[in-house]
């Protein structure tokens, strides 16, 4: 979790290519930041997304320094009605 110097909002960094998070793991470490890299599953996100409505994160920063940076309020990003409405269109096409 970082705080947004321009919002102050407290924020989770995502990203979707490993090697994007373990670069901006490494830079963050050097700023003596704690950091780490995990990867999540389909089956943990519902999960993820409660933990850090109860941590307090109000901030989803999305590939942050790439290409595909995106930023947005953590309220909007997945409400477990969303989820598990995604998760019936998936299994109604066969995917898992």
């Amino acid at each position: 979790m970082v705080c947004n110097p321009e919002t102050f909002d407290d924020e989770i960094l995502l990203y979707h290519r490993e090697e994007d998070a373990k670069n901006k793991a490494k830079e963050l470490t050097e700023a003596h930041y704690l950091a780490g890299v995990a990867k999540l599953v389909d089956d943990q996100l519902l999960a993820f997304y409660t933990s850090l409505y109860l941590m307090g994160v109000n901030g989803l920063s999305v590939n942050v320094g790439t290409d595909q940076e995106k930023k947005s309020p953590a309220q909007r990003s997945c409400s477990p009605s969303e989820y598990e409405g995604s998760r019936r269109r998936k299994d109604d096409r066969g995917e898992s």
